[in-house]
């Protein structure tokens, strides 16, 4: 009938939209979305808004596709999101934002809680995920920014955005300076935009495993 095709055919567009805006092994939101999220965030309210942005990178997932396949580093990332959601407010978001890399926001928090935000991040990766009979040890890198600002700025898209490569950038650190964690600080840290592509790449490459020794 008419009124069937015409259900059919909005429930297709509902599948599209929806998939235009989820990961499609964990269901979070992907970084479009993130981003728009964090920007109608920004947006809302009145006076200061405190916003934190994390960005958790998972070690070694590359390493468990290798060896143990793909369909094992899915579940993993399938069981560390769900751990993620779960540990988060009602009014926060969690995100994918690429193969081994979530991004979270926190709302109404700022840098006194940075030690209350990397704890709970490291609670949902300290007991062991199990999959397939195996027992897997998931660690992680943390980059943490915070934002206190005004509600309300025209251009919250680029805001949202330079907040990310903040926390990108802190979570970089993080790695590069053997740490579980590192929290962004404006005074002493730069978001480049080469290196921070440079960055990109090289997390791609290693991902994709183009790099010979």
């Amino acid at each position: 009938t008419f009124n069937g095709m015409m259900q059919g055919i909005r429930e297709r567009e509902e599948q599209i939209s929806y998939q235009a805006r989820h990961d499609a092994v964990t269901g979070l939101l992907n970084r479009a979305a993130f981003v728009e999220a964090l920007a109608d965030r920004l947006e809302t309210g009145t006076g200061h808004h405190d916003i934190a942005v994390a960005v958790v990178g998972v070690e070694r997932l590359q390493e468990i596709n290798s060896t143990l396949g793909y369909d094992t580093g899915d579940s993993l990332i399938k069981a560390l999101s769900q751990r993620l959601s779960g540990a988060i407010d009602a009014s926060d978001v969690a995100a994918r934002l690429e193969g081994d890399k979530f991004g979270l926001m926190f709302d109404g928090r700022t840098s006194t809680d940075s030690n209350a935000i990397i704890a709970l991040v490291d609670a949902a990766f300290d007991e062991q995920v199990s999959i397939n009979d195996f027992l897997l040890a998931a660690d992680l890198t943390l980059g943490v920014t915070f934002h206190s600002g005004q509600s309300g700025h025209s251009d919250r898209a680029g805001d949202a955005e330079a907040l990310i490569h903040q926390a990108e950038v802190a979570e970089f650190k993080a790695t590069g300076g053997g740490r579980d964690a590192y929290v962004f600080d404006p005074e002493t840290d730069e978001v480049n935009p080469d290196e921070l592509f440079m960055i990109t790449e090289m997390r791609r490459g290693i991902a994709e495993d183009q790099f010979m020794v």
